[in-house]
């Protein structure tokens, strides 16, 4: 027991003050609107918790907070608050610094936009989305702008929601829409949009939007049905810097991701690795202490026996499996790991670390031995 106390008191000296390096994550932007981060109610002057967004800013809107997450399918969710908004706009301005998630993606522009100029890069981006009203079809919907929504030279971005067709869910920019694949029409059920741009320096812009995409299948494997293909419109290559939930119509809006994979942006719940024995989202601190509550033991996969659990104990060789699929904690509430720059381990360097730590204790009890 003292040795397993012993690894875990020399892996947390390494992790937060020995070995620091930024966590290589592809997921660039998170809003889950986890539970503790927000209170219900009034939405204006609370502090944006999610992660790639401008350092300090809050949300300057007239929506409300309501309890209980937004949910689809298997797709990973935080638990916690929704959005929900009547009218007007409601602005969260991302993180376009060259150090920060975007900008390590190379997705920052020479004119300081995601996606801006001189950009040929891919970005997508998800959010789950509901209808709350049945009343006819008006205006409303979740969009990228380029600058505030009413503010001079802003150029508003693409995006899903209900723009121009009487019937059916539609993607709209600018004065351009058209319904989403063959159309799905309005209810109020909640709705997973998938978006992914594909700027180019060059040419215009493309987009591909997906409404209610089958999470057990591949991005190249989703029905044609419910995709739409667009070429992006003038002002759409000069990128953007926020995201904008607006209109005229009672929605509510709820786990916005952004990344550069199909991955990134649709996480499911079943998705994490065997390492992640507490099946939380991430693989950290949690992890590695019941690892090495077992060590040595004839213990279950769950337990961190993942190697060979049929014929061996917990030893080295699960150890290394965990911390190659080791990412940090992630921020409270959050399903995903953390992302910017936190203490995160080397494998390599904590592996030396825990080595050294066995070796210390079984010399001591050699020493020990010796002396009585």
């Amino acid at each position: 027991m003292r040795t397993q106390r012993l690894l875990l008191v020399i892996v947390t000296c390494l992790t937060t003050v020995l070995v620091t390096r930024p966590v290589v994550a592809d997921l660039l932007s998170y809003e889950g609107f986890a539970d503790g981060d927000y209170i219900e109610g009034p939405v204006l002057g609370q502090p944006i918790t999610g992660t790639g967004y401008t350092d300090g800013a809050t949300w300057s809107s007239d929506s409300d907070f309501f309890a209980d997450g937004l949910t689809y399918s298997t797709l990973l969710t935080t638990d916690g608050v929704h959005v929900s908004r009547d009218a007007g706009e409601m602005e969260g301005v991302l993180d376009l610094t060259v150090g920060g998630p975007f900008g390590a993606a190379d997705l920052i522009g020479t004119n300081g936009k995601i996606g801006g100029t001189g950009v040929t890069s891919t970005i997508y981006y998800s959010v789950l989305a509901r209808r709350d009203d049945a009343q006819e079809a008006s205006f409303a919907g979740f969009q990228t702008f380029n600058g505030p929504v009413n503010g001079p030279g802003t150029v508003e971005g693409f995006g899903p929601g209900e723009v121009g067709d009487p019937l059916n869910y539609t993607w709209f920019q600018g004065g351009s829409n058209d319904p989403i694949g063959i159309g799905t029409p309005f209810d109020t059920e909640t709705h997973l949009f998938v978006v992914r741009i594909d700027y180019d320096e060059f040419v215009a812009s493309e987009a591909t939007i997906w409404i209610d995409p089958d999470l057990e299948l591949a991005e190249t494997e989703q029905s044609v049905d419910i995709s739409s293909d667009v070429t992006l419109n003038e002002g759409g290559d000069e990128g953007f810097d926020r995201i904008v939930m607006r209109g005229t119509r009672l929605w509510s809006f709820d786990e916005i991701r952004f990344g550069t994979t199909w991955e990134d942006v649709t996480p499911t719940e079943n998705q994490g690795p065997l390492s992640d024995l507490n099946n939380n989202g991430f693989v950290d601190f949690e992890d590695l202490t019941i690892l090495l509550a077992n060590w040595n033991k004839d213990v279950g996969v769950e337990d961190g026996n993942l190697v060979e659990p049929l014929v061996s104990v917990v030893n080295f060789a699960d150890l290394t499996v965990l911390l190659a699929d080791w990412t940090g904690p992630g921020p409270a509430g959050s399903p995903e790991a953390a992302l910017g720059t936190e203490a995160v381990p080397e494998p390599s360097s904590l592996l030396l670390g825990v080595i050294a730590a066995l070796g210390l204790s079984f010399y001591r009890r050699r020493r020990a031995a010796g002396r009585a």
